[in-house]
């Protein structure tokens, strides 16, 4: 059996690892379909910087442009 505290040490492991990866992942809308068949969508990284991606129609080659 383990200890009391070793099972709260796990599980403030667990906490940490899970803030850690929620802060590193950057927010983006859903892709939005465009007329030409392509898709784009906005983002917000982690120090709440806007950005936009392009994708071609199968949504495998993404790049960032200006949000102009």
């Amino acid at each position: 059996m383990k200890s009391n505290k070793t099972i709260l040490s796990l599980a403030i492991a667990l906490l940490l690892l899970a803030g850690i990866s929620t802060l590193a992942a950057d927010s983006c809308s859903v892709w939005m379909k465009q007329a030409d068949g392509t898709f784009w969508r906005t983002c917000v990284d982690d120090k709440g910087h806007q950005y936009c991606q392009t994708a071609d129609a199968q949504v495998k080659n993404i790049t960032t442009v200006s949000c102009k």
